[in-house]
């Protein structure tokens, strides 16, 4: 009878995985990275609504800056084509309240006004031509008709004041060949910064200069 030797069997131990789960400060890290990435994310983001809100306030002041110089072309021109004779003096006249004064930094004039035959009259709903106070007049976008009109909302994103001759007091004598400078200004506000569009030319009186033949 063939004796057995003592035979032990091999003891197969688990192996040891190496991609064992993330520990507890791993896992914060982790998660510190992440949010990092995150409010990067979210800065860059905000930063960049705020650019794009600057553009766009800024492109829209700029139009109602052109739009305040073109309306006092069209002061004059009508004033001088279908006023009398004095033509030119019922431009300046009309837009006296334009003069900067303590109080005033100039006027805004409304694009809806009829300004025809003589001096502006200021009575009427809208007021033709209005002082405007040191901060500008604010105007706001009526969605109705298409116009930024003017508002009593001192917190409007834009206002405007156009100046005329200067701060000379003699202004309506700014010039004896009859040329007066003209200065459009509108401010903007976007986000807790206030920005500023300024434009301006001279105009002359094209229609009547003096030394002409009547």
């Amino acid at each position: 009878m063939n004796k057995i030797s003592n035979f032990q069997f091999p003891i197969f131990k688990k192996a040891e995985s190496k991609n064992g789960g993330f520990t507890i400060i791993e896992t914060l890290v982790a998660i510190s990275i992440f949010t990092v990435s995150i409010l990067g994310i979210i800065v860059a983001t905000s930063f960049g609504i705020s650019d794009s809100t600057y553009v766009k306030n800024r492109l829209t002041a700029t139009y109602l800056a052109q739009e305040g110089l073109e309306l006092v072309h069209n002061v004059r021109d009508s004033q001088s084509l279908y006023a009398d004779s004095n033509g030119w003096d019922h431009f300046l006249s009309s837009l006296s309240s334009c003069l900067p004064t303590g109080t005033s930094s100039g006027c805004d004039i409304d694009p809806r006004a009829d300004l025809f035959g003589g001096p502006i009259s200021f009575s009427g709903t809208p007021v033709p031509v209005a002082s405007c106070p040191i901060s500008g007049c604010s105007l706001v976008y009526n969605q109705n008709n298409g116009f930024y009109e003017r508002s009593a909302n001192s917190q409007a994103t834009f206002k405007r004041y156009v100046t005329i001759g200067g701060s000379n007091p003699l202004w309506i004598n700014y010039n004896p060949e009859g040329e007066v400078s003209v200065v459009s200004t509108v401010t903007f506000t976007y986000g807790d910064k206030v920005g500023t569009v300024s434009m301006s030319e001279n105009l002359l009186n094209w229609i009547d200069p003096v030394g002409s033949s009547n």
